[in-house]
């Protein structure tokens, strides 16, 4: 994202931000993250699981 280059997003729990809501990492053994695409959390996840998103990506 063009964003990435110019800022930095906020550190957020991704845990928390299962249920839709943002809240910033105050616990430093949460499962943290700091981007801007954490709204998209859900969708990444269900990719990640699906096995042609590794096989398609290896042929590089």
């Amino acid at each position: 994202m063009d964003e990435c280059h110019t800022s930095h997003p906020p550190m957020y729990d991704v845990d928390a931000a299962e249920g839709g809501t943002r809240v910033e990492a105050s616990d430093r053994h949460a499962h943290r993250s700091a981007c801007y695409r954490i709204d998209d959390l859900e969708q990444m996840r269900e990719d990640a699981a699906m096995e042609e998103t590794w096989t398609e990506t290896q042929t590089h």
